[in-house]
């Protein structure tokens, strides 16, 4: 019995190819910049303390509101491991960060920050948007 019928045979996967082999590692300069947009407040708030007794206690800006820190969402089924740790990224953006596909256009849909001109929930939509990015890039060097 043939499940699929003859719908599989029409298909043609979208090519993707590029001559640049880090074509979807070469930017990850968003990481670093997570990385620090994690780190600096939590080092700003306890450096500009004006008080003479150290602050041995340092309390994240929103005390008890945890945002995924890759699309800032609030609300999740559940927190996943990501590059900064266990519990900082959503469900969606871990699940995607653990099979090496979490790139700076992948954007849940239900996201705070997702523009749906530079952001897509879609793999194939996110590919096209890098790809466009890459010949834009080639097009202005």
């Amino acid at each position: 019995m043939e499940m699929f019928g003859d719908s599989l045979s029409s298909f043609s996967p979208v090519d993707f190819t590029t001559t640049d082999p880090n074509y979807l590692f070469s930017d990850f300069e968003w990481l670093a910049q997570m990385v620090n947009e994690a780190t600096d407040p939590i080092q700003q708030s306890s450096s500009s303390s004006s008080s003479t007794t150290p602050n041995t206690n340092p309390q994240p800006q929103e005390a008890g509101v945890r945002k995924c820190t890759h699309c800032a969402s609030e609300k999740t089924p559940q927190w996943r491991t990501g590059p900064l740790g266990p519990k900082t990224l959503c469900n969606a953006c871990g699940v995607r960060f653990k099979s090496g596909r979490l790139v700076p256009e992948y954007r849940p849909a239900a996201s705070p920050t997702f523009v749906l001109s530079q952001h897509s929930n879609s793999h194939r939509k996110v590919m096209e948007l890098r790809r466009q990015k890459h010949l834009l890039r080639q097009q202005l060097s």
